[in-house]
């Protein structure tokens, strides 16, 4: 005697079908979910790690006491150093040496073909190495050019001749060559890197005039909460190196959208 299923059986079948269908596809629906929140996750982390790192990079050739902050906190700005040497002769206030060059010790063979020079950077406000019209000052009012260079000594003169002193004696004789300052902003969610703006002598009027296009302004990262990036400068003691603190906050762009906030302090190790 054959007998088949009852209506009952095959409901009942039917049922844990579609539970067990439905399970399955949740179960694949949640794994693919999880795979692209980990792929977004990912992404923010790797993102924040190379905006850290491009800032730190541009961090490590600071003239010493040249960083500063505008008075929200969302720009940072320095002086970059193009090289260090000691001078053998500089133009100081009461000394008799000429006053349209400077002669320092030829350290490498690749010293810049121009730059500004800077000695004893040691000054309690910012503002005083952005100021080129001082003069005695601390940095060069003109350009300096190198007009002879050899194994042991290297000769810059201010462009067209013009007169310099230095105010101050650097005890270990350091004297920098630097470039024109550059600034790392936000702006809506972008951050960008600037340069070739010039010198502003006051943090008030910073960051006006700033650059708008390729290759003076160009992009560090994307994706940033607007107005999240926070700089803090704290200036070098007796104890310990100059500090430069930052964090900054990254969203993604998914529908559920998740944060990163980065925090992270920078140790500016050089000394004037």
């Amino acid at each position: 005697m054959s007998r088949g299923f009852t209506l009952v059986e095959l409901i009942i079948v039917i049922v844990i079908t579609s539970i067990l269908a439905v399970g399955s596809v949740r179960f694949i629906s949640f794994s693919a979910q999880g795979l692209v929140d980990t792929a977004s996750r990912s992404d923010l982390s790797s993102l924040s790690l190379i905006a850290s790192e491009k800032l730190k990079r541009q961090l490590v050739n600071a003239l010493p006491n040249s960083i500063r902050t505008n008075s929200s906190g969302n720009c940072l700005e320095w002086i970059p150093i193009l090289a260090a040497s000691e001078y053998v002769q500089a133009p100081f206030i009461g000394s008799p040496d000429t006053k349209t060059e400077v002669h320092l010790l030829t350290v490498s063979s690749e010293l810049p073909d121009e730059g500004r020079l800077v000695i004893y950077p040691s000054v309690n406000n910012a503002d005083t190495l952005y100021d080129i019209s001082r003069n005695p000052g601390r940095i060069s009012n003109n350009i300096a050019v190198p007009t002879s260079v050899s194994s042991d000594v290297s000769v810059y003169q201010f462009a067209s001749g013009a007169e310099f002193q230095f105010e101050r004696t650097s005890p270990q004789k350091r004297i920098f060559i630097v470039d024109e300052p550059k600034s790392i902003c936000q702006q809506g969610t972008q951050l960008f890197l600037y340069e070739s703006y010039g010198f502003n002598s006051s943090a008030n009027s910073y960051p006006t005039g700033l650059p708008s296009t390729i290759p003076n302004r160009v992009i560090l990262a994307n994706k940033l909460v607007a107005g999240s990036i926070v700089f803090r400068y704290l200036p070098m003691s007796l104890r310990r190196n100059a500090l430069v603190g930052f964090s900054m906050e990254f969203r993604n762009d998914e529908k559920v959208q998740e944060t990163l906030l980065l925090t992270e302090e920078v140790q500016i190790r050089n000394v004037p």
